[in-house]
């Protein structure tokens, strides 16, 4: 039976090795099946298996998403699209979340304390700019699961990413844009920041 206690790195690879995977066989799946015209992308039922759609069918009662699967409804891979993204950013930090609860409490699971999330703590020795990193992508899980992927007044944020600029003043209630290769960048940055916390907190001494 699987555990989150006693972390390790081969925990942690794997941790992120399946939501790369998974990522990655989203985004075969989304070239796969859809269709590109007039600069917006739509799903191509002609390359879906009528059996696999007749089997979905008998299985799942949903007659307003077949109706829109034979309409070619763009919306659709709007929303397969949307969610590639937000499922990759928020499985991510929810790897590296445990990890640094983990590392503030070991087996934090089996206890009634409270486990501190900062990845701010000495212990983790990364330097202001990750952290400022950090904050970005802790911002965005936040606008995804509370404010449907928004900006929000309950923290700013003005952080440049990857050659992206990211501004909350002046664009509050608007979607934060985060494309495909951002999301794959972002999720592979949190990888390495997890594993550099690791391993700078196992060998972390404190200064007299």
């Amino acid at each position: 039976m699987e555990s989150i206690n006693q972390v390790d790195e081969a925990k942690l690879l794997g941790y992120f090795e399946t939501t790369k995977s998974v990522f990655l066989l989203k985004f075969i799946l989304l070239v796969s099946f859809t269709k590109e015209q007039n600069g917006t992308r739509s799903l191509d039922v002609a390359k879906l298996p009528a059996d696999a759609i007749a089997f979905a069918q008998n299985v799942f009662d949903f007659p307003l998403f077949y109706k829109a699967l034979v309409k070619d409804n763009e919306e659709l891979c709007a929303n397969f699209h949307e969610d590639m993204v937000t499922t990759a950013l928020t499985s991510s930090w929810l790897v590296f979340e445990q990890l640094i609860k983990d590392l503030n409490k070991q087996d934090y699971a089996t206890s009634a304390e409270n486990a501190s999330m900062t990845y701010q703590s000495g212990k983790f020795q990364f330097d202001a700019r990750k952290k400022k990193d950090l904050d970005l992508f802790y911002y965005i899980r936040n606008a995804i699961q509370h404010y449907n992927g928004a900006y929000h007044v309950h923290k700013d944020i003005d952080h440049r990413f990857a050659g992206t600029d990211f501004k909350s003043i002046g664009h509050h209630g608007e979607k934060i844009e985060v494309n495909i290769q951002m999301a794959w960048q972002i999720v592979c940055t949190l990888e390495q920041y997890a594993m550099e916390a690791w391993k700078n907190a196992k060998t972390f001494t404190q200064k007299p």
